[in-house]
């Protein structure tokens, strides 16, 4: 990942939301980079692949529906993200 962890967000609850560093201030989850907050409803493009989830949310890196999996996630490029349930 090409982010890094700055003073002001030393010692806030960091996350990643579809790839992209969030850190919680208040009741908000803000992105590290611009401080905007998150919204569920207009996702960000994936920082791998620079595709949007589908309609059903599925990540585009994964090819679509996979017969039989619960949950998946294409990891976004963070590192050792990926998971399969």
């Amino acid at each position: 990942m090409g982010w890094k962890m700055s003073k002001r967000h030393s010692k806030a609850v960091v996350s990643f939301r579809r790839g992209h560093p969030v850190y919680r201030s208040g009741n908000r989850w803000l992105y590290m980079d611009n401080s905007f907050p998150y919204d569920p409803d207009r996702p960000r493009p994936c920082p791998r692949c620079g595709k949007l989830p589908d309609q059903a949310g599925i990540d585009a890196c994964l090819g679509g529906y996979i017969p039989g999996v619960v949950s998946a996630c294409c990891g976004h490029g963070v590192f050792r993200a990926l998971y399969i349930i």
